[in-house]
């Protein structure tokens, strides 16, 4: 709840009463019908304006309302690439690109490298807008479900602050992983779809943030998925098998290029390779994962199932998607289908991404003590994404036949842009 603080409270109270209002359905569908009338008349007036000008908007915002609390490493980071660091083990090609547009903003205007670092991620949050209308809007990969639904969801995430001029290295990694559930989505749906582009953006990905690692269910699920035929037991199609082994050849093969290219980069350049070890990703002390039963150095803050990680854990959830987190948890009750390939393929980047986030050690904490977890909130930030699109995937069989969807689909958003807001504000250290 941290983010209401960005309100002042006759502003945070307006805005919680308005977002209370639309749980009840009455209020849902009156407001959603008052939309449906004034729609034409914005369509008419907005229509004519270019999606990248709309683009270059959300970006312009991203500089001016940039993060100004240096969570995690971001004086570490910057402090590096100044020192003359081009490449980091965890995040090989991201820091590649921040330390080059710093050396090449430096010797033109003399910025820092926090400077450079906040207009990578910036920038590169362009790239999220742009992925984001091109398969909502354009490709309607979450049909039934409307667009303002797909992308009030997916665009309002606790991860969005990570768009806006943060200074640590996680924005490709954000960018990265909505484009490849969305290419795996429409490899999944439609078979004549290639899986190699859902791998190619899946390997440059891992390539930009070893954590993508936890990401790779979500290809497998896919591959399994579109292959199902040749993996049963009977007599599959001819040539099935060898299909499915072929693409997982190729697949396996396009998503190794792009890390299999920076290691011999990094060996021709004399970097060599030994920092890439269990030891060098747990952090301080080594050690990848929090503790089972035994705390034994000071980087270890708590155990695996203590009270303490579990609240640390739930908040750390509720921070980065809390409708999504919400919606995804309960959305599967009482359905009497199956769950279709699509939502077992965001199950399976969830479960994953998830996983990550309550086993890996964030041992910055101990640093920054008086922030707790939120010293490591962005690099749990993982699951943000796939946690809120398996939430609207949950909602899509009720975005049709009637209006009921309504009645979760507009407070979900209300609430969700209301978090989202408040975070950016918070964070940018402006008060309304």
């Amino acid at each position: 709840m941290v983010g209401v603080l960005a309100f002042r409270p006759s502003v945070r109270l307006v805005l919680l009463a308005m977002c209370a209002l639309l749980l009840i359905p009455r209020v849902a569908r009156a407001t959603l019908a008052w939309g449906r009338r004034v729609r034409p008349s914005l369509t008419r007036h907005l229509s004519g304006v270019p999606v990248a000008v709309w683009i270059l908007l959300l970006v312009a915002t991203g500089w001016l309302l940039r993060c100004q609390i240096p969570y995690g490493d971001a004086q570490g980071i910057p402090d590096s690439i100044q020192a003359g660091q081009t490449i980091n083990h965890k995040e090989p090609l991201d820091r590649l690109v921040t330390s080059f547009v710093y050396r090449v903003g430096h010797r033109l205007v003399e910025w820092d490298a926090t400077t450079a670092i906040a207009l990578v991620n910036t920038a590169v949050g362009g790239l999220f807008w742009l992925g984001l209308w091109w398969f909502v809007w354009r490709r309607r990969i979450a049909h039934p479900a409307p667009p303002w639904v797909a992308a009030g969801l997916l665009a309002t995430t606790g991860a969005t602050q990570l768009l806006f001029g943060y200074v640590e290295s996680y924005t490709f990694m954000t960018v990265g992983l909505l484009a490849t559930l969305f290419l795996c989505l429409e490899a999944v749906q439609d078979p004549r779809r290639p899986i190699w582009p859902a791998a190619l953006a899946y390997g440059l990905t891992f390539a930009s943030h070893l954590a993508a690692a936890w990401l790779a269910p979500a290809l497998v699920a896919t591959w399994a998925l579109r292959h199902r035929g040749a993996m049963k037991r009977g007599q599959p199609a001819p040539g099935a098998a060898r299909r499915a082994i072929v693409e997982a050849g190729t697949g396996f093969a396009i998503a190794s290029a792009p890390i299999a290219l920076v290691a011999v980069g990094m060996v021709l350049a004399g970097v060599g390779l030994s920092d890439f070890s269990l030891a060098t990703f747990g952090g301080g002390d080594g050690s990848m994962f929090v503790p089972l039963s035994t705390a034994t150095t000071r980087f270890e803050r708590f155990t695996l199932l203590s009270s303490d990680h579990l609240a640390a854990f739930g908040n750390q959830l509720l921070l980065v998607a809390p409708v999504g987190t919400l919606v995804a948890l309960v959305g599967w009750i009482g359905r009497r289908r199956r769950p279709d390939a699509p939502a077992l393929v965001l199950v399976a980047a969830a479960a994953g991404s998830v996983a990550y986030a309550f086993v890996f050690n964030p041992d910055l904490m101990v640093y920054f003590p008086e922030l707790g977890p939120m010293a490591e909130w962005d690099l749990l930030s993982l699951p943000a994404v796939p946690l809120a699109f398996l939430g609207l995937w949950w909602l899509r069989p009720a975005l049709q036949g009637d209006d009921r969807w309504s009645e979760v689909a507009l407070p979900a958003v209300a609430i969700s842009l209301l978090h989202c807001v408040g975070w950016l504000l918070f964070n940018a250290r402006v008060q309304i």
